[in-house]
């Protein structure tokens, strides 16, 4: 046994108002409480022995973070006993620790010392950790000046130096270029199979939590729910949640008025986990959280469903779907762009999912072929051309977004936004190598494809659509040239498990290096 949570109790003070010094002696005087006690954790208790990899389930609210901090040490229990036999380092900020005015240099050695490394451990290891990060060129430069990716890259390539045995964390890997991406994935693959390292694991994304852990342990309101083995647990997980939830095909909505779909009851509860699922994946990526909140967010959903009901396409095959759109839509709203390009519009669905997200946006909409058009937006600008061959002038890339639907490759679109000066892209249709087979013209090759390293140079890739025999062959350098343009690339999780809300997103978000 390495950790024992013996009949926990975590409690926190719950103010009705701010606290000032007359409400302080008004309640001494009346001898009344000024809060109320919240319990985020309720007579928790489990073991965990040398070299499980567990999975931690919940909802938000659930009491996943409190446990994890209590487990490390960060918060002490209200009640109860915590046994810990050696200490428990978690993984939840890869920044954690860093000092923005010191050199990257000087921040190795301070990063070292706070996961427990000696000077001399650290100068060991300096060129490790400086090959991983592939920070050698700013050495000496203040940590400042480094963007959001590279600082992730600093933290994360000290911790895994530290090589400690017993962690938690949650999974979240998305930062860095393509290329330092395949390094975090290996790092991690390699943690989870090696029989000494103890690991808990916290995510949303339960197909990870299924091939990583063999145990899961469900907290629910506080209470733990259910331990045991990973697999039971999170289909009982699954169908608890998607109970009293009917599940909703996208093509039943096109006829739906507003918000008359589901029972109330239903609807809030819809909304609810729509808005759950989404804010935890914009709140660990600044470059959404920035304009958004919680509660911005909630207001968000509840307008994109009532336009969707209203949508004037509503018969969209093989073209965004309720998933697709909503994602389309919250990311629009929460980046705020001035400036919105389309390549590919079809029928004009997603051109009224972006005029809706952003009323003032400037759109430049482009397609070689219009005759499917079904809807046109007035105050659009539309080219009947590909949207390489236009001159946008010089672009405010942090006021800039462009969205590729197109079907063409899109490591090429890649290089395209980068060259014109456009640092935020969303691609649709990004298809892993196994899907190919779904389109008979899928855009070859995907970014999906690039990030998963099944592909060798020169080896050629065949299917048939339609019976008809398709074909490409493997481009390992127009892989590795998109691979070094792209800071972060962000695949927008399906929400049917969430929602019971049938399809999937095939969206992903790139912001590309500078």
């Amino acid at each position: 046994m390495i950790l024992e949570f013996q009949k926990v109790t975590k409690r926190f003070k719950l103010y009705s108002s701010h606290k000032t010094l007359f409400r302080l002696a008004d309640a001494v005087l009346r001898q009344k409480r000024l809060y109320k006690e919240f319990s985020a954790l309720d007579g928790v208790s489990f073991q965990i022995r040398r070299g499980e990899k567990v999975a931690l389930l919940g909802l938000n609210g659930s009491g996943k973070t409190t446990l994890l901090r209590l487990a490390c040490g960060i918060l002490v229990p209200s009640e109860g006993q915590i046994i810990r036999r050696e200490p428990f380092f978690p993984l939840f900020n890869y920044r954690l620790g860093l000092i923005p005015e010191l050199s990257v240099g000087e921040n190795i050695f301070i990063l070292g010392a706070f996961h427990g490394l000696y000077k001399k451990e650290i100068e060991a290891k300096f060129r490790a950790i400086l090959d991983f990060c592939q920070l050698d060129d700013f050495l000496s430069l203040p940590a400042r000046h480094l963007s959001t990716g590279q600082l992730a890259r600093l933290g994360f390539a000290v911790f895994m130096q530290a090589e400690h045995d017993f962690l938690a964390f949650d999974e979240s890997t998305a930062f860095g270029d393509i290329v330092f991406q395949h390094k975090v994935s290996a790092y991690f693959e390699t943690l989870f199979k090696n029989p000494a390292k103890t690991i808990l694991m916290t995510s949303h994304n339960l197909g990870s939590l299924h091939r990583h852990c063999r145990r899961a342990l469900w907290l629910e309101d506080g209470k733990l729910r259910a331990d045991g083995d990973a697999a039971q647990v999170i289909v009982e997980y699954r169908r608890v949640h998607n109970r009293g939830l009917q599940r909703i095909p996208s093509r039943a909505l096109k006829q739906a008025p507003a918000n008359r779909f589901l029972t109330p009851r239903h609807h809030e509860m819809l909304l609810g986990r729509i808005t759950d699922e989404v804010w935890n994946f914009f709140r660990q990526r600044p470059v959404f959280a920035e304009h958004a909140s919680e509660t911005l967010l909630r207001d968000w959903v509840r307008e994109f469903h009532e336009l969707y009901a209203r949508r004037p396409v509503p018969y969209n095959p093989n073209g965004l779907q309720f998933q697709g759109s909503c994602w389309l839509f919250l990311t629009a709203r929460s980046l705020q762009p001035r400036l919105i390009v389309e390549s590919g519009i079809l029928r004009g669905h997603s051109s009224w999912v972006l005029r809706q997200a952003c009323p003032q946006a400037q759109l430049h909409l482009f397609d070689p072929d219009f005759s499917h058009l079904e809807w046109r937006d007035p105050q659009a600008e539309y080219h009947e051309q590909d949207w390489a061959g236009f001159d946008f002038g010089t672009v405010d890339s942090g006021q800039a977004l462009v969205f590729f639907d197109c079907h063409v490759n899109q490591c090429l679109r890649v290089a395209q936004a980068h060259a014109k000066g456009f640092r935020r892209l969303i691609f649709d249709d990004n298809m892993p190598l196994w899907q190919v087979y779904k389109s008979a013209d899928p855009p070859w090759p995907t970014l999906h494809m690039m990030m998963s390293g099944l592909g060798i140079s020169g080896e050629k890739v065949a299917w048939a659509h339609n019976g008809i025999p398709q074909e490409r062959q493997w481009d390992e350098a127009l892989f590795h040239g998109a691979g070094q343009l792209i800071e972060t690339l962000h695949s927008f999780p399906s929400l049917a498990a969430a929602t019971g809300i049938e399809g999937y997103s095939s969206l992903s978000f790139v912001e590309l290096k500078s």
